[in-house]
């Protein structure tokens, strides 16, 4: 290097460094959070995809690259689009139909995109991807509603452990095949009506029935005692 890079910014050293260094430090460069705008613009267009990889993971990368990297040959690249947290939902919207399902897996995961698209992705043909739907945290009740018949036993279990799941939901997977599901269906705090309702000491055909009562009334440590078969509650209409 020359002696008088001592007298450039660091900005400016980084730029150089993107333009001249070994791929080692280009690499380095494409991965820091503090590199400058301008250099993870200069480093997007890499020969290397691991260095086009690392610009697409950076927090400090601006839309308009992730814009231009979402539409990368590799889809490794695009994996990283998917799951960064800049990315917007217009570009995830794209992404979403990426045929390549681990790039709509991190479409699925991310927080930025659009109820809609998990809607879509709620059907996606891969379990893994209709899983990330399912725990995704801003998935709506009636996205979960849809999850709660799916084919996959992972993907029902996370419906079962969601709290925003609707109670019509919780209620159909307290009668799932797996007692793993039904049991965190019946203890989901967000099952209003079986929070309201205790054991009234009835058992027919190895079901424990329940009736609605007010809560004020539980003797807990009565249900405790039941606890080994709350996975296996039958609802009775009331």
């Amino acid at each position: 290097m020359n002696k008088d890079i001592k007298k450039l910014s660091i900005a400016e050293r980084k730029e150089m460094l993107s333009r001249e260094c070994a791929w080692e430090v280009r690499h380095h460069l494409s991965g820091n959070p503090h590199t400058s705008v301008e250099v993870l613009t200069k480093l997007s267009e890499d020969a290397d995809e691991a260095v086009r990889q690392k610009v697409a993971h950076n927090p400090n990368t601006p839309t308009s690259v992730l814009e231009k990297l979402s539409r990368d040959e590799a889809w490794v690249v695009r994996w990283n689009v998917a799951k960064n947290p800049n990315t917007t939902t217009s570009i995830l919207e794209k992404l979403s139909k990426d045929k390549n399902r681990y790039v709509r897996l991190n479409v699925a995961s991310n927080l930025n995109t659009s109820t809609s698209i998990l809607e879509v992705l709620s059907k996606d043909e891969y379990w893994e991807v209709r899983y990330k739907v399912a725990i995704n945290t801003t998935t709506t009740s009636s996205t979960l509603d849809i999850l709660s018949e799916d084919e996959d036993a992972d993907v029902r279990e996370a419906v079962s452990q969601r709290h925003h799941s609707s109670i019509f939901a919780l209620e159909r997977l307290s009668g799932d095949e797996f007692s793993g599901i039904r049991k965190c269906a019946v203890n989901n705090p967000s099952n209003i009506r079986i929070k309201e309702m205790v054991k009234v000491g009835v058992e027919e055909n190895n079901l424990l029935y329940i009736e609605n009562v007010k809560i004020s009334i539980l003797d807990m440590s009565l249900l405790r005692s039941w606890e080994y078969r709350l996975f296996d509650i039958h609802l009775r209409k009331v």
